[in-house]
């Protein structure tokens, strides 16, 4: 790693061009500024996600919309997912300190992050081939998902190497299963929250985003074959600032059969702080919802 002193030397060129520090042919180099190193760093690597964001979300959009249940926005989470995992391999080679912060230029080696996400695809394709071939897996509903996947990966390692993976089971094939796998499912989602329920709306967004149909209210609806439900419980918390409040919120969510047996559970908190208990309510509420759109595919119905 070479660094160099403002004071000492002109500004390095591959901070205005990226390219002049980079193998544009093996490598893929952003430059990022920070107060401190570490800040630097973290920057780099946020450009990195930028340059896999800008050239793979439009082609893996519009090859997965097609017959697809599911939306633009869970599409583009799974590519954020997905690509954060390549930046593993990210090398440090050039940093330059100045007055005011540091420079660094951040490198990806394309071979080695192809070579990585090509063990993850063959992994999930093995998984999505087994799924597939057993007519009776409960597993069957989650082939969507694991199909969005590994086309995320795919579109990355297309990107990196130039060419494609090819997928042993079509899209067409996986959507056909998958809604195969849903007749006669029905989801009852109720969440006992304050209106207008975001919580709720947000779980019954992913399930009928997936195909699954989707029923809720009070009464329970005797045509539903699984239940969902949550309850979301809020506690003041002490804290010694005037003109304050803070609320821990909890949110608890169960999944069960016909037969009235639990088959998953997931249970979420978030303390805030704010001028009252509305405002305090809602700072935990936002964080419980992002929390919840990571972690619901917990939520397993069998």
């Amino acid at each position: 790693m070479s660094v160099s002193n403002a004071q000492a030397a002109d500004k390095p060129l591959w901070i205005n061009n990226s390219d002049l520090g980079c193998r544009k042919n093996s490598e893929l180099c952003t430059v990022g500024f920070g107060i401190s190193r570490d800040e630097a760093i973290r920057n780099s690597k946020v450009e990195l996600l930028k340059v896999f964001s800008t050239n793979i979300s439009s082609k893996f959009e519009s090859n997965l919309s097609a017959g697809s249940t599911q939306s633009n926005e869970d599409f583009q989470e799974v590519i954020k997912e997905e690509t954060q995992g390549v930046l593993e391999g990210v090398q440090i080679n050039k940093v330059y300190e100045q007055n005011d912060g540091f420079y660094v230029l951040a490198n990806l080696n394309k071979r080695q992050a192809g070579e990585n996400l090509k063990l993850k695809i063959t992994g999930l394709d093995t998984e999505i081939k087994i799924i597939y071939d057993d007519k009776d897996s409960v597993e069957k509903t989650n082939l969507q998902r694991l199909f969005a996947k590994r086309q995320a990966l795919n579109q990355t390692y297309l990107f990196l190497i130039g060419t494609e993976i090819p997928s042993p089971i079509s899209s067409e094939l996986i959507l056909k299963s998958n809604k195969e796998a849903l007749k006669g499912v029905t989801l009852h989602i109720h969440f006992d929250e304050h209106e207008p329920k975001p919580l709720e709306a947000e779980t019954i967004k992913y399930f009928s985003d997936l195909g699954y149909t989707v029923v809720t209210g009070v009464v329970v609806n005797s045509g539903a074959t699984h239940f969902i439900t949550g309850k979301v419980i809020s506690e003041k918390q002490y804290i010694n600032v005037r003109g304050f409040k803070k609320y821990k919120v909890v949110l608890k969510i169960t999944v069960s059969n016909n037969k009235k047996i639990e088959t998953s559970h997931l249970n979420l908190e978030s303390s805030s702080t704010g001028r009252n208990y509305q405002h305090a309510l809602e700072g935990a509420i936002k964080e419980i919802t992002n929390d919840l759109k990571e972690k619901i595919n917990d939520l397993n119905i069998e």
